[in-house]
């Protein structure tokens, strides 16, 4: 793979299952009829000119590409397909809290749940009054 130099990597671990690449290479393993994935494009990955990837786990069996001008902040998780984000997108995964305030003398819990935010990153969000997804 291959990371410009004008990135930005911050508190985050990309990585290539190499394992799963390869059973997707085994024919005895194959359920389907369709071609193999060839390993030169199934394990590419690239992170773009001016792009920033920070506060990111992500482990992905079909490669990684980042344009250029990109944000991937907050992903976490694990892709059997080909990640692709486009030039000057942005791609953000939020958590969504919902606290509950138990009667007096009980700690407050709070349960999560998680938001993909993916937009370019010239959309004015602030502009719109409601988004939808």
């Amino acid at each position: 793979g291959s990371i410009d130099s004008s990135c930005v990597v911050l508190n985050s671990i990309l990585t290539i299952d190499h394992e799963a690449v390869a059973d997707d290479n085994d024919d005895s393993k194959r359920t389907t009829k369709s071609s193999p994935p060839s390993s030169s494009t199934a394990t590419s990955s690239k992170i773009g000119y001016g792009s920033v990837v920070e506060h990111t786990t992500l482990t992905c069996s079909g490669g990684i590409h980042i344009g250029q001008h990109c944000l991937l902040s907050g992903v976490r998780g694990y892709s059997q397909q080909k990640i692709d984000i486009p030039n000057g997108m942005c791609l953000q995964m939020l958590p969504l809290l919902k606290q509950t305030t138990p009667e007096q003398g009980s700690a407050t819990t709070s349960n999560s749940s998680m938001v993909y935010m993916y937009f370019g990153i010239h959309d004015d969000i602030k502009k719109c009054k409601t988004l939808y997804g």
